[in-house]
């Protein structure tokens, strides 16, 4: 019954649940629209969000795939090292940012 596609889809909707309820801007705004306008604001906000999130993989999963099942080897190789070095860029970015704001002194609070 769990074919190959079906497992792999079923791991990217868990994945995106899990990344989607995880607190971060997207809770944040909808918890200041909720708070400020009412359940209904809050419940058109959550839908924007949500269809938001849902075309913007779609998107990314055609492309992905567009790109992965008609390029050559050392075209995969490319991608695969340009998205690695913008992880490694992305992840510099943040340590720095959190590594100066321990060591200049200010009232950074861990939670």
């Amino acid at each position: 019954m769990w074919d190959g596609l079906y497992l792999e889809w079923f791991s990217f909707l868990i994945v995106t649940a899990l990344g989607q309820f995880s607190p971060g801007p997207d809770m944040i705004l909808l918890t200041r629209v909720a708070l400020s306008h009412g359940y209904r604001s809050g419940c058109a906000t959550a839908a924007g969000i949500a269809t938001g999130l849902t075309v913007h993989a779609g998107i990314a999963i055609f492309f992905v795939d567009l790109l992965t099942s008609h390029s050559s080897k050392s075209v995969l190789l490319g991608i695969y090292l340009l998205a690695a070095v913008y992880l490694l860029w992305l992840a510099y970015g943040l340590l720095a940012s959190a590594f100066i704001g321990i060591y200049s002194g200010s009232n950074l609070e861990w939670s």
